[in-house]
This record gives C-alpha cells, sequence and structure tokens, in this order.
C-alpha cells in the first residue's frame, strides 16, 4: 500500500465539498469493534480544526452521514 502512494493514519475516504464548518469530511472506516490505530488519532487531531472527521461502521451509518452532511437541516 505505501508503493501507492498511501500514507499510514490518513482517513479512508475524503469529500472535498466545504460547508459553513468545515473544508471537506474525512471518513475512517472500521468494521465491528475496530479502533483506531495511533496514527489515526493524530491525523484526526491535526485535521480536525478545520475539516470534519467521522468514524463510521456501517453502510446505513456512512448513508446518513453523507446526506445530512450534504443537506444540512436547520
Amino acid at each position: 500500500m505505501k508503493r501507492e502512494g498511501v500514507l499510514a493514519g490518513v482517513a479512508d475516504l475524503f469529500l472535498a465539498i466545504p460547508t459553513n464548518t468545515a473544508h471537506g469530511l474525512f471518513i475512517e472506516m472500521k468494521i465491528g469493534k475496530g479502533k483506531q490505530s495511533e496514527a489515526q488519532k493524530i491525523f484526526e487531531g491535526e485535521i480536525s480544526r478545520n475539516y470534519d472527521y467521522k468514524i463510521i461502521r456501517t453502510f446505513d451509518e456512512f448513508k446518513e452521514l453523507i446526506e445530512s452532511y450534504l443537506i444540512p437541516t436547520t
């Protein structure tokens, strides 16, 4: 993976659409009780000042997150 350009700790997905509160959305996908690595925790801490960062575990959570991010309720 490293030869493919993958950086340790960087979230699995990035939605490069800014909102009123964030420059974009990073999504870390986990299965079951999977936990963040130390590199992932550091990455989250560094980018969370300007970007949203969410951990999701199911497709339903993913769908709900994307819908709420793109079409926020007021």
